[in-house]
């Protein structure tokens, strides 16, 4: 139950204030965040597209990030925008604040009492058919180089499975990312 709570929150993109943590200076201008992803396994898929984080704060304090490769940016889309793909990935301490600066991280399923990414992948294979795979509790680790209240810089890699198939489907996804923050206000 709680990996599809994690699906639904995640595809029901809020646009957020961003952080004001700040452990970097540089500035993008809308529409320059880019990244990149591989993927392997049972499904095979190189992607690039722009890239975008949003955040949730609480009395200030961060609360969840949601970091976003996807084939355009949002501010380009129109009502036909019908992705191929959409990646996701998502820092939450069951709603506890927390702090992120430069580092190594875990991917894997989102936990209480740590931080913790969780990553999520979507797959068009046709007009009807999307397979979401979502980070297995193998793991994997995002390093974050760079990070402000505008920007974050990362490579990542972690093994993801498809739950919903009638047998586990698994990939293993790769990339890296400079994102900008979505919010007019950061």
């Amino acid at each position: 139950m709680y990996k599809l709570v994690l699906l639904s929150t995640i595809l029901s993109l809020t646009f957020l204030s961003c952080s004001s943590n700040s452990t970097d200076s540089d500035v993008l201008e809308a529409g320059e965040g880019v990244g990149s992803l591989t993927v392997t396994g049972d499904v095979e898929a190189e992607h690039e597209g722009a890239s975008y984080f949003t955040v949730i704060r609480s009395d200030g304090n961060l609360v969840t990030i949601r970091i976003h490769i996807n084939e355009s940016h949002p501010f380009e889309r129109d009502d036909s925008y019908d992705p191929v793909y959409s990646f996701t990935l998502l820092a939450d301490m069951d709603g506890e604040p927390f702090s992120l600066s430069p580092g190594d991280y875990e991917i894997g399923q989102l936990s209480d009492d740590e931080l913790m990414f969780a990553g999520v992948y979507t797959h068009r294979t046709s007009a009807d058919v999307v397979n979401g795979y979502q980070s297995a509790d193998q793991g994997g680790s995002i390093t974050i180089t760079s990070f402000s209240d505008k920007m974050i810089q990362a490579s990542f890699q972690f093994t993801a499975i498809d739950y919903g198939a009638e047998e586990d489907k698994v990939v293993n996804i790769s990339g890296e990312f400079t994102s900008e923050c979505l919010d007019t206000s950061c």
